[in-house]
């Protein structure tokens, strides 16, 4: 056999169409078998006029879907790859040369994956002027071996791949790992395609379908009916309702939800979809993006918390309705003791002795006591209420209603006070200047005998990265407010404990009180949705830091 006797594969084909009708049904056999597109373009036309069933098998299309493209198998292509391709067919139909064509390029399969193809071509006949009227084309499917994204198009034969097989076998790892999040995560993606109207769906969504991805992939028609089998008539009108608005008022991302039964009505389950609409450069859409994800435990999930913080509102509003009644029906029995021991001291502390009169000096110490601690409770019981109203608070005028209160404290123990300008925030006045007494009284009150007491009070703006230390919200301005005194501090390892409601870290005897007030300055500040935290050292004073909020 001698050379003029081989031909490459566009020749065959030329050969077998230059031979007239009665080679129409081998040319038909011949496409069927070989593992390529055959297809025919008319350049005049600009359209496919032959095309054969590989072209279902590679890319996923019908042959009518194709009429959706105009017939134009280059639609397929996409930006640069497009513009390239027409160059290239250009350049030859100019030259009007007898040497076949031959180019790379990228097809988009119908799930909208880019597959990587050679095509040959060689003009079958010309027009009466010479002119190339129909090309024929070989387009072999070179995914398995792509080339790099910056060398889409190469003349010639041969090339090295072994760089693109790497990156090929990298595609393929990256391909199994997103399988496996997507089951994981219990999410799946899925594109729909308005020029043909289909649907694909990844490994993802088959299996929140109920479906098996490796052996229900090809038995399942995925389309718009599919849908109504798992969703109820609610749910598809959401799912078309969300569709219009993306295609008539100009909305390009949209989030909603809607319950499926699962494949065989197995499983109920609650899913969420994120979409976003993909337009071409003349902003027509082109495809529906999306993720589905299963957000059923999610939402179970919220429904126990709610209840939960349902039941935990139920419980602290029967507990500050009890701490608030209790409070008031001890009032009285309290009264009458004060009442009677008062009396029983006036009438006869002469004719009683020395016991008997300790007696009821210890009596009427106790009963003091006991009044305190009811008011504090009382005390504690309105803040933990929210039915308090937040408004602007400037903490210079509160500062001062506060110092106001401590006035003789102040004048007993000839404290000082340095205050430096504070900000104005959103709050709750009473609660607030409350919380500035207990913390400057206590300033006052734990001072060291012989010492003139000393508070320093600063405020500044918090700084980016302590808003990051503290876990707080970044889109918030806060402020840190710090109170520093002179007095006998404490211990670190009681910085946490010292919040904590009747916690005492002296007997009543050295100082008392009822180990209530910085548990309300606790509560306060939660109520702020602030920090307080403080830090001292025995004999060397201690600092309080407050952290709130400028608004709520």
């Amino acid at each position: 056999m001698n050379d003029s006797a081989i031909h490459k594969g566009t020749d065959l084909y030329k050969i077998l169409v230059d031979n007239g009708k009665n080679s129409d049904l081998i040319l038909q056999k011949l496409a069927d078998i070989l593992p390529s597109i055959i297809y025919i373009y008319n350049v005049e036309d600009k359209k496919t006029t032959f095309l054969n069933d590989r072209f279902t098998t590679l890319l996923g299309y019908s042959a009518d879907e194709l009429k959706a493209f105009n017939n134009d198998l280059f639609s397929l292509t996409t930006g640069e790859n497009k513009e390239k391709i027409k160059e290239i067919i250009s350049n030859f139909l100019q030259q009007q040369t007898t040497e076949g064509l031959e180019f790379y390029s990228y097809l988009l399969h119908k799930d909208g994956t880019p597959c990587f193809f050679k095509s040959e071509g060689s003009v079958i006949d010309k027009t009466e002027s010479g002119n190339p009227k129909n090309i024929l084309f070989i387009t072999r499917n070179f995914s398995q071996v792509p080339l790099a994204n910056d060398a889409p198009f190469k003349k010639g034969s041969t090339f090295d791949i072994t760089e693109q097989l790497k990156n090929h076998q990298d595609r393929q790892v990256f391909k199994q790992m997103m399988y496996e999040n997507e089951r994981l995560l219990g999410y799946g993606t899925w594109i729909y395609n308005f020029a043909t109207q289909s649907i694909y769906w990844s490994d993802g969504m088959y299996v929140l379908f109920g479906y098996n991805p490796e052996t229900d992939r090809n038995l399942l028609n995925v389309d718009s009916d599919i849908y109504s089998r798992h969703i109820d008539s609610q749910g598809l009108n959401t799912i078309n309702e969300k569709r219009k608005l993306f295609l008539e008022k100009g909305i390009n991302e949209f989030t909603w939800e809607y319950e499926i039964l699962t494949q065989n009505n197995q499983d109920k389950k609650r899913i969420e979809s994120y979409s976003r609409l993909v337009r071409d450069e003349n902003g027509l859409p082109v495809q529906i993006v999306g993720t589905s994800r299963d957000i059923t435990r999610l939402r179970e999930y919220e429904r126990s918390l709610e209840e939960k913080v349902k039941d935990l509102d139920r419980s602290n509003k029967d507990l500050e309705e009890f701490a608030y009644i209790a409070s008031h029906d001890l009032q009285e029995p309290l009264r009458k003791l004060t009442t009677f021991s008062e009396r029983l001291q006036q009438k006869f502390s002469d004719k009683l002795n020395d016991d008997g009169n300790t007696y009821i000096h210890r009596m009427l110490n106790a009963t003091q006591n006991m009044r305190l601690l009811i008011d504090n409770l009382l005390e504690y019981s309105r803040t933990t209420s929210s039915s308090a109203h937040f408004e602007n608070c400037d903490l210079n005028k509160l500062i001062k209603t506060a110092l106001s209160d401590l006035e003789l404290n102040i004048e007993e123990s000839n404290t000082s006070i340095q205050i430096e300008d504070l900000p104005v925030i959103e709050g709750i006045p009473g609660q607030l200047s409350q919380l500035f007494i207990n913390i400057i009284g206590n300033a006052i009150k734990f001072r060291i005998p012989g010492k003139t007491p000393e508070i320093s009070i600063k405020s500044r703006l918090l700084k980016s990265n302590e808003t990051s230390i503290h876990l707080l919200n970044h889109s918030r301005k806060y402020f840190k407010i710090t109170i520093t005194d002179n007095g006998i501090g404490f211990e670190e390892e009681y910085a946490k404990r010292i919040f904590q409601i009747f916690q005492r870290l002296h007997s009543k005897a050295e100082y008392p009180g009822t180990g209530i007030g910085l548990s309300i300055c606790k509560k306060i500040v939660d109520n702020h949705k602030g920090i307080i935290y403080a830090k001292g050292k025995s004999l060397k004073g201690a600092r309080f830091t407050i952290i709130l909020p400028e608004q709520q």
